[in-house]
């Protein structure tokens, strides 16, 4: 039986929350034509031009940095900023609500890898449930090891910032050592060098992300899981940008396991950013072992004292303190329903695109209005990755343009034509700065200052990739003239 909101209790915060919401869910919409957005401002504030509400926005190729908020996500989470607005600690009716919410939430986010919800730990942010698996892990260390003993930390020098700094900032405390594993000319860490790393009795962890976010390359989690099994090794992996490109259900069912701890952030397959997760698989024996730990009374690493970050309330199991922002993780949650029901063709569908995107940018690049001459036979751009497209995330593609510089590119581009990234270099006026990960893989200075990463999604349609690539490669043929003193081999028809 539904009832009416006294006209009291609706806060003002909630009413301008919803309305956010609703702008939120006006900047994006789904047509026949792909991703479009509407302009929901009377003028870009960046732009001078009167003319800019009649321009078609930039071409969006940046999934991998975020993606728009599907419409059935908005809808869902809309009533929890309005009519079920209760704290869901509460007892009383106006928690019930939302208590409900969350755990069908819970169960929606633990189907997305075949988990259990009990598993399930909201978070802020991607980087907090990363900062999370390394502190538990920690925690449960220093509650059954030799205290003289520093505990050992595996990773590798192409995870995202939210592990690498974390870690290299407790290095620094000398808290714990840390093994950076290095990556291949592929982006792909040996399993051989892993097993090697490990210390007996003192390595405590092993955080490997799933999927390279700045070159999409795969990393082999099936054979790490089953070393850090033998070894009796806890195994972490930032699955950021895996979730809604792979189906990790299908993967951890082939794999026959499922790594003790997994990061899903939400804003990377249709929720909104601002909501996380950090699984914790409560089955497999090791992540087990730390639950246990940190549950134990006589443990001086407890839940709700010292085992988490966030020490409070009880909220979360007393795993997290701090209220459930519950419109968020309704949104997750709802997202993780529409990645597993879209999985059938979904990622056939990105490969195509990726693979259509590829081919119309080589035959744009090389067959031109302009021509380029290669007098000592090099390629004019690489792909970066794994040559088996097989072992690279099926939306994303990573390029290295010769003798190109990829900021002042994509600032051109981004104004009118296509909204890309970097995604692994940083200019300046005075220098270029290469990415940690394209070193890693010793790409040439002259391909790696020119790198581009390309990533399509639901929204993004062929029609869209051809016409993108034909911009670019326009793009990147007028820098190449003004560039002719570095180009030799460009000439003009």
């Amino acid at each position: 039986m539904s009832r009416n909101i006294p006209s009291g209790l609706l806060p003002i915060a909630a009413i301008t929350a919803a309305t956010s919401a609703v702008l939120l869910y006006s900047q994006w919409v789904r047509t026949k034509k792909g991703l479009e957005t509407i302009q929901c401002f009377d003028k870009n504030e960046d732009d001078d031009s009167d003319d800019n509400q009649n321009i078609a926005p930039p071409i969006y190729l940046d999934y991998n940095g975020t993606t728009p908020i599907q419409p059935e996500v908005t809808k869902a989470m809309l009533p929890y900023f309005t009519q079920h607005f209760g704290n869901p600690s509460s007892t009383h009716y106006y928690g019930k609500g939302p208590k409900k919410a969350i755990q069908k939430a819970r169960a929606s986010v633990a189907s997305l890898v075949g988990g259990s919800q009990d598993g399930v730990i909201f978070t802020g942010c991607g980087t907090e449930a990363d900062n999370l698996a390394i502190h538990l892990a920690l925690q449960s260390h220093a509650a059954i090891s030799n205290k003289e003993k520093i505990p050992h930390v595996i990773s590798t020098c192409v995870e995202h910032p939210a592990i690498l700094e974390y870690l290299k900032n407790l290095q620094q405390q000398q808290n714990i050592k840390v093994t950076f594993l290095p990556v291949s000319s592929e982006c792909q860490v040996s399993t051989k060098d892993l097993e090697a790393a490990i210390i007996p009795n003192q390595t405590c962890l092993v955080s490997v992300m799933m999927a390279q976010n700045e070159i999409g390359a795969l990393q082999p989690i099936s054979k790490i899981m089953e070393i850090c099994e033998r070894h009796g090794v806890l195994f972490h992996t930032d699955a950021a940008q895996a979730i809604g490109k792979i189906n990790l259900h299908a993967y951890f069912q082939s794999a026959n396991s499922v790594p003790d701890m997994i990061t899903i952030v939400g804003h990377k397959f249709g929720a909104p950013k601002g909501i996380a997760a950090l699984y914790i698989h409560p089955t497999n024996t090791n992540a087990k072992n730390m639950l246990s730990t940190l549950s134990d009374p006589a443990s001086p690493s407890m839940w709700g004292k010292s085992g988490g970050l966030l020490i409070g309330g009880g909220q979360e199991s007393g795993r997290r303190a701090g209220t459930e922002n519950v419109p968020y993780i309704v949104g997750l949650g709802k997202a993780a329903e529409l990645v597993k029901h879209q999985f059938q063709n979904h990622p056939n569908h990105l490969e195509y695109l990726r693979n259509c995107l590829l081919q119309q940018l080589t035959k744009c690049i090389y067959n031109s209005d302009h021509d380029v001459k290669n007098p000592n036979n090099q390629d004019l751009f690489c792909v970066n990755g794994p040559k088996d497209p097989a072992q690279r995330l099926p939306n994303t593609l990573s390029i290295s343009i010769r003798n190109i510089r990829a900021g002042p590119l994509l600032q051109k581009l981004g104004k009118k034509d296509v909204a890309a990234s970097a995604g692994s270099a940083c200019h300046s006026s005075d220098s270029v700065s290469i990415s940690s990960v394209l070193k890693e893989m010793t790409v040439p200075m002259d391909y790696a200052m020119g790198t581009l990463r390309l990533s399509v999604g639901s929204g993004t349609t062929e029609q869209e990739v051809k016409m993108a690539a034909e911009r670019i490669a326009n793009e990147i043929h007028i820098q190449w003239k003004d560039n002719a003193k570095i180009m030799p081999c460009y000439q003009s028809k």
